[in-house]
């Protein structure tokens, strides 16, 4: 340890420079740890005359070597939160926006979507959340059905939704406001979908609007929003969570095997998520996944699933871009 005396005109960048501090920080910490009175701290300024204490290499080398044990101390602290939690529904505060790709394997044609939540507010034991869900490419030829179910898509958002801290939807709001929308345009969807199929589709969507929990019943078994928004919730103890999903229909049931690890680097802010689904007390594996969610709000920030025999082989990606 040296002492200086401030000369007339030094700051404390010149000081630093002088005796090879790394950060100013790291001198003020030095000097205010072994300055005998309060009145002689340093904060973001200095006199002429001040007395200043200057740590030396050994002081320098033991102040790193500290924080750095410190650092790690706490990392392991976070992580150990992180690896034993129950991660609960995340997107209770603000607007995210996601861009979603689902594509059967093998095939070129790649069809995508816009999802998008709104928190509103919270009541009782539900979030409450708008939700939207638009198509991005609207201009590629589409077949009947793909039309149909764009068209149905239209009409229907934003929906507003109760979701519980698992992530599972459990009432639609203002279901009025949606029937109004669908009875303003469901004539104009019969007449251009005037087959049978069309028909029993369409028929199918009012017989929802007008049940809700029938709606309720049919958007928690989207495969989109069973990734997105419950897929990976539960209790996680050592990093790990077994759960039961749904995702095919209400009565069938899969095991979810679900692995967190935080992703490597001192100053990362994600963390992994790696799922294998399984047909229910069978060997049969009916899904993987890999998710990157942010270390702070475990909000979903990337995420790719292959479903195998659904009945086809399927790549769904969610990509967040707000």
């Amino acid at each position: 340890m040296k002492i200086h005396m401030v000369k007339k005109g030094e700051t404390l960048e010149d000081i630093i420079s002088l005796y090879q501090i790394p950060t100013i920080e790291m001198l003020r910490f030095f000097h205010n740890q072994n300055a005998p009175k309060d009145s002689n701290h340093i904060g973001f300024s200095i006199f002429s005359g001040q007395k200043l204490f200057i740590p030396g290499k050994k002081e320098i080398d033991s102040i790193i070597s500290e924080r750095k044990i410190k650092a790690k101390e706490f990392l392991d602290i976070e992580q150990n939160k992180h690896l034993n939690q129950n991660l609960k529904f995340p997107f209770v505060n603000g607007n995210h926006k996601y861009e979603v790709s689902l594509q059967e394997d093998g095939s070129d044609e790649i069809i995508f979507f816009t999802l998008q939540t709104e928190f509103v507010k919270k009541e009782e034991e539900l979030y409450s959340l708008k939700i939207r869900q638009s198509e991005i490419n609207e201009n590629i030829d589409k077949s009947c059905v793909e039309l149909l179910a764009s068209e149905i898509n239209k009409n229907i958002y934003p929906l507003k939704a109760g979701i519980d801290e698992k992530g599972c939807i459990r009432k639609i709001d203002e279901i009025f406001l949606v029937r109004k929308k669908w009875n303003d345009k469901k004539a104009d969807l019969h007449e251009f979908f005037p087959r049978e199929f069309g028909k029993k589709i369409l028929d199918d969507v009012e017989e929802n609007l007008h049940a809700p929990e029938r709606l309720v019943d049919t958007l928690n078994l989207s495969i989109v929003w069973t990734f997105l928004f419950r897929a990976i919730t539960g209790k996680y103890e050592n990093g790990k969570c077994e759960k039961e999903i749904n995702f095919i229909d209400q009565y069938s049931k899969f095991s979810a095997v679900n692995i967190m690890k935080e992703k490597a680097g001192n100053n990362c802010n994600t963390f992994e998520i790696r799922q294998k689904i399984f047909e229910h007390n069978s060997e049969e594996m009916k899904a993987k996944a890999f998710y990157i969610l942010n270390t702070k709000s475990n909000i979903l920030l990337q995420a790719e699933i292959n479903l195998f025999n659904m009945p086809e082989d399927l790549i769904l990606k969610i990509t967040k871009t707000q």
